[in-house]
């Protein structure tokens, strides 16, 4: 959501302010969301879409993800994988596991990139476990993703991105 004096802005018939339904992938596989729609941003970048996405390409990419440190951690088995080994593995440097969390977030970090070049929004708050999980270093994928989405207009991105705790009620609060 975006918020402006500590208040989200919504429109007036209260149905703005969730990019997670922004449709990011027209494509006829594209990842169910939970509200029945196909494609949206959080179907793909949040924690159950990365979930989901490293399950898939682990299947179709046997030899990529054989070598990776999260076939270890789920001991060959793509069924196997969780959000904390994907978590852990993406901690640990996996290249794997991080070039599938990059692709999951590139959606995400274009989303955000779009909201500053239109609206001049330089504070932005990623909220959930999963991304609280990934800590600083999903921060730095982010920042980086973000500032490849658009022009150099000398926006410091790492510091833009801030990952919530969960004390902080960011959904909440603004």
């Amino acid at each position: 959501k975006l918020f402006l004096d500590g208040e989200p802005v919504v429109g007036s018939n209260a149905r703005g302010g969730e990019i997670g339904h922004l449709r990011v992938d027209y494509s006829d596989t594209a990842p169910l969301c939970d509200c029945g729609g196909r494609g949206h941003l959080g179907a793909i970048a949040s924690g159950r879409g990365v979930l989901r996405h490293c399950r898939t390409i682990a299947n179709t990419d046997r030899h990529g993800f054989e070598r990776s440190v999260l076939s270890d951690m789920a001991e060959g088995d793509p069924r196997a994988v969780d959000n904390t080994m994907v978590v852990n593995a993406f901690k640990q440097g996996d290249t794997w596991t991080s070039m599938q969390l990059a692709r999951c977030t590139r959606p995400l970090a274009q989303e955000l990139a779009s909201i500053h070049l239109h609206a001049g929004i330089e504070d932005f708050i990623a909220v959930g476990g999963f991304a609280q999980a990934l800590g600083e270093p999903y921060k730095d994928l982010l920042s980086s993703l973000c500032s490849a989405a658009a022009w150099d207009n000398g926006m410091d991105w790492r510091s833009a991105i801030h990952v919530a705790s969960p004390k902080d009620l960011p959904g909440l609060t603004g």
